[in-house]
């Protein structure tokens, strides 16, 4: 026999409580209390009942072959099975839900994971550019301390440097530092030292410029002879001039004829012209003045008729002349002055000047 609770559809078992309504519907005891709860009707006719009026309903089941098959019972196991692969299915896909939604959560996690190990390797390489940097200015503390100290040692040194003797000493005995000390001596010894050294090559400075003023002084004193000698030899060679000069202008005949033969007279012997043109000049030469020349001839006045005639012994010289040698003898400058006074100078050869 088939039976089924009509709230619940499934089949009703032996060991299950069956209770039916006064109209004489059955149904699973749990099942027709739920329904009872909510409404005091029958569920399958609508019949009012109660609680009280339900009876419970018992089954004798008969001893039949055992190997006979229950359809009623194989339907039960088939719709238990279909309904486990139901659930089984709703809870696979949720759990292929879980899944996805899980590895979209993994994949987000996976990408901040990236970033964070990112981030973890920039920390990390500043962490090591951060210890470097510590190291860097750990050895440079410590090079600013060794500074420190050398510098103050270096300011020690050099007040013992340029300290007199009595400070020298108060700082000897305020030293404490052996090695200080120790330093401190050979630095004055290497001062010293260096003192002395400079002291020499001063001292052959001072004779190098010395013995270059002294060739200074002598090639001065070359110079200034033969500036003297120039001078020297250009006042004769204005006398000359002026002496020709004089010549060229004078209007007496027998003075010009006389000169020219006397110059003519001096370039045959050579005597006082050098080969290039100019007087040879000597300290021990002097020129004779104008005025000791024999003058009163060329004071002779011709007569045209081939003789001349002596002016009177009363009568002046030429006007000319006169002045000539007036220019010539007075008022001397002071270049005739320094060559009457003996302080011009022959001109040195090159041998000398050598």
């Amino acid at each position: 026999m088939n039976l089924n609770c009509p709230i619940c559809a499934e089949l009703f078992l032996p060991s299950d409580d069956v209770y039916c309504t006064t109209c004489g519907h059955m149904f699973h005891h749990q099942c027709l209390l739920q329904w009872l709860e909510r409404s005091k009707t029958c569920p399958q006719c609508r019949n009012k009942c109660s609680q009280k009026s339900i009876i419970k309903v018992y089954f004798n089941q008969a001893n039949l072959d055992t190997s006979r098959i229950d359809v009623g019972s194989l339907q039960e196991q088939l719709d238990n099975a279909n309904l486990k692969i139901k659930m089984k299915d709703m809870e696979s896909s949720k759990a292929e839900k879980e899944i996805s939604s899980l590895k979209e959560i993994q994949k987000k996690f996976r990408g901040k994971s990236g970033f964070k190990q990112h981030a973890v390797t920039a920390y990390a390489q500043q962490m090591q550019v951060l210890k470097h940097e510590i190291k860097v200015v750990e050895s440079l503390r410590s090079e600013n301390k060794s500074l420190k100290e050398q510098l103050k040692f270096l300011e020690n040194v050099n007040e013992m440097i340029t300290a007199n003797q009595v400070e020298i000493e108060r700082l000897v005995s305020q030293a404490t530092d052996i090695r200080a000390l120790g330093t401190c001596v050979i630095s004055l010894k290497k001062e010293l030292k260096n003192a002395d050294n400079k002291k020499t090559e001063l001292r052959n400075m001072v004779k190098a410029l010395q013995h270059e003023a002294r060739k200074a002084s002598d090639v001065q004193k070359m110079l200034d002879d033969k500036i003297a000698t120039l001078e020297s030899e250009n006042f004769h060679l204005k006398e000359k001039r002026d002496k020709l000069k004089q010549i060229e202008e004078s209007t007496s005949p027998y003075l010009n004829i006389k000169s020219t033969l006397n110059f003519r007279q001096q370039d045959k012997k050579g005597s006082g012209i050098s080969i290039e043109g100019r007087p040879k000049l000597s300290i021990l030469s002097k020129n004779k003045p104008l005025l000791t020349r024999k003058v009163s001839s060329s004071n002779l006045v011709f007569n045209g008729l081939g003789g001349s005639s002596k002016p009177s012994e009363n009568e002046f010289p030429n006007s000319d002349l006169f002045t000539a040698v007036k220019k010539t003898t007075s008022n001397p400058s002071s270049l005739s002055n320094r060559l009457k006074a003996g302080r011009l100078r022959k001109l040195p050869s090159s041998s000398d000047l050598a």
